[in-house]
């Protein structure tokens, strides 16, 4: 016979494994539709861009692999923005590209817009 404690667990990994498979379903088709942007007939963009998007989502999957691995904390909240004078660059100033990133990947106050 089941204790009440074990059928709680059994009932919040149900729901871990709804959840988790939903979200990351999401999480997943998000950055395939991120993808679709790689189109140079339809966009327009830098190297820099590119690096940026993607410094952008590796810092997030670390951040999140972190709350997995640490006691739970507060959640920052982020918007991503590129860099508005990058449209001329091509990547050439490699060496602010960690500060560049730094500030469009910086956190935000949660409006609650979602």
């Amino acid at each position: 016979m089941r204790t009440k404690s074990t059928a709680r667990s059994e009932i919040k990994r149900a729901k871990f494994i709804r959840l988790a498979e939903s979200r990351t379903t999401k999480a997943l088709n998000s950055i395939r539709v991120i993808g679709n942007l790689s189109n140079r007939v339809s966009y327009e963009y830098t190297a820099r861009d590119v690096e940026q998007i993607f410094a952008a989502l590796q810092q997030e999957i670390e951040a999140v692999r972190e709350r997995f691995n640490t006691q739970p904390g507060a959640e920052s909240q982020t918007v991503f923005r590129l860099d508005a004078g990058a449209a001329e660059d091509d990547g050439e100033a490699e060496e602010t590209e960690a500060e560049d990133v730094a500030d469009a990947f910086a956190p935000q106050a949660d409006t609650g817009a979602d």
